[in-house]
């Protein structure tokens, strides 16, 4: 019998636990990275360069893989891989959301525009391509407002923007990221983050933490902890995380969602079909709660 065997999209710092829990449930561990040094190189079983984003490339190493292990399935921890995971599990059967799926999840106004249709409670956002497109919607919605890259991630190009005189500059910034930006209006309050993941199509709760950040105008989430919310709040916004997974077309394996709750309740910002990063999904929910998604979504590939 073949030893069974795993890709792990990226091998920085953020991914170093990932690659030991595989490696803990006695998979074959294939770790790619465009950088040829990065630090979870010496981890894995094997090491190839292959940028996150280049499918064909991934296509042929798995048929080379095949060859020596059983392939279970290919896994990213951030948005630029989550088009190659949903392609690779298309091509080969493993567990994962169709492409289509991953597509619409990381438009972030195709999928608002999804949630709103279906009363799910989402940031009006309006999309742009130009600063007098930008003024115009200031107009009506006035600021203080929010300017995301339309399919970046991480915080890559959000700035808040709280009157004319940061304007141009802040959407200039955004503007490397993405040729269309959204503008959402700011909602205030507990920032969320909230993981979860879909098995033989029943969802599972898998932790929710506060996340906080730097001071505007960047958003760059710096530090979390486990949250305050009651169980009654917490079961709601999962509902809601498993709805709108739904209505994407999420079915199969991890969703990770970005909710604000306030005084009128939850309001979802993005879902992606991943959990959140390392460093809050391994750290906090692995030792603050002990949940551990990443080795149960192993371990679930691995089906002994």
């Amino acid at each position: 019998m073949k030893k069974k065997a795993i890709i792990i999209i990226g091998g920085g710092y953020l991914q170093i636990n990932q690659i030991k829990w595989a490696k803990e449930l006695g998979l074959h561990v294939i770790v790619t990275d465009k950088n040829e040094n990065c630090l979870g190189k010496s981890f894995a079983d094997e090491f190839k360069i292959i940028d996150g984003t280049d499918t064909e490339k991934f296509f042929e190493l798995i048929d080379l893989v095949k060859i020596d292990y059983d392939f279970i399935g290919c896994y990213s921890g951030s948005d630029f891989g989550l088009i190659t995971v949903s392609r690779i599990s298309e091509k080969f059967g493993t567990f994962g959301c169709t492409v289509n799926s991953a597509r619409l999840s990381l438009n972030k106004f195709s999928s608002k525009k999804i949630w709103q249709k279906n009363n799910i409670s989402t940031p009006d956002g309006f999309t742009v391509s130009s600063i007098k497109d930008v003024i115009k919607i200031i107009s009506k919605i006035g600021f203080p407002i929010i300017l995301k890259p339309i399919d970046s991630s991480g915080s890559r190009g959000v700035n808040s923007v709280w009157n004319y005189d940061s304007l141009q500059s802040s959407f200039d910034e955004s503007s490397q990221f993405s040729n269309e930006i959204i503008i959402d209006k700011i909602i205030n309050e507990n920032h969320l983050d909230v993981n979860g993941v879909f098995l033989n199509n029943s969802f599972f709760k898998c932790g929710i933490f506060d996340r906080f950040f730097s001071v505007p105008p960047k958003h760059i989430p710096i530090w979390g902890c486990t949250t305050t919310l009651t169980v009654e709040q917490e079961n709601t916004i999962y509902a809601i995380v498993e709805k709108a997974a739904r209505l994407l077309g999420i079915t199969v394996g991890p969703v990770k969602a970005d909710v604000i709750f306030n005084k009128n309740g939850p309001h979802l910002i993005e879902l992606t079909p991943r959990f959140h990063g390392d460093v809050s999904t391994s750290f906090i929910l692995h030792h603050g709660m002990n949940i551990n998604p990443i080795k149960c979504w192993f371990s679930f590939l691995k089906q002994d």
